[in-house]
């Protein structure tokens, strides 16, 4: 039986996430304690602190898999309006040079506030991590879509990278791998899409989105009545 693309990776990740929180929580916990065993001025709390960091990068990319492993999974969509996940999404990034322009009237979808919002965040964050220094958000309805893309004036993506840049722990910064492939299964999972296009400079992602039409199609219905 052939497995839907992702699957393998899907469930790799899971596996990994389960097995491998428990033992890392209980690092950290440890840490915690010896943290508070250590006077003031020890030279080792530099040491401590070090540890401290790699536990808490092991446990960023914890949840990375975790979040890729049941990226299909969500059942919590809800209507609402990206236009206002959008703005709460990127008044969390803190960055003065992070551009977002909006339509005038609500472009609702059917999503998982939080899951869709972490696809949102990969694509922001690794615009940043790559070296730009100033991203642009555009949204707006088009043809039963939302069209959402996220420009950045960084380096651009490698061609070596572009053909299998959204597949599983392909990376060019040396991270995990995962923010762009989560991305996209997030985004699937809302019968949405997510592409690079083809730009002179800079990157530029483009995300597709079904709007939400039921009120749409009752409101067309109740008129012919």
């Amino acid at each position: 039986m052939t497995l839907p693309a992702g699957t393998s990776e899907r469930r790799l990740c899971a596996i990994l996430g389960h097995e491998l929180r428990n033992p890392l929580a209980s690092a950290m916990v440890s840490m915690s304690v010896v943290e508070e065993m250590t006077a003031a001025g020890d030279p080792r709390g530099a040491f401590l602190q070090r540890a401290r960091t790699d536990l808490e990068r092991l446990s960023s990319l914890l949840s990375s898999y975790l979040d890729f492993g049941r990226a299909a999974e969500s059942s919590k969509h809800e209507a609402l309006d990206l236009r206002e996940l959008l703005d709460q999404r990127c008044g969390q990034q803190a960055k003065p040079t992070l551009a977002l322009r909006l339509p005038i009237d609500p472009v609702t979808i059917e999503a998982d506030p939080g899951l869709l919002g972490r696809a949102i965040d990969n694509v922001l964050e690794n615009a940043f991590a790559m070296g730009a220094e100033r991203v642009e958000v555009d949204l707006k309805e088009d043809g039963g879509r939302a069209v959402l893309r996220i420009r950045d004036d960084g380096p651009g993506v490698p061609a070596k990278l572009r053909d299998n840049l959204f597949k599983p722990f392909v990376s060019g910064r040396g991270s995990s791998g995962l923010g762009l492939a989560l991305s996209r299964e997030l985004l699937a999972a809302h019968g949405g899409s997510i592409e690079l296009e083809a730009t002179v400079t800079g990157a530029c992602f483009r995300i597709l989105l079904p709007v939400k039409v039921e009120q749409e199609a009752e409101l067309a219905v109740a008129t012919s009545l």
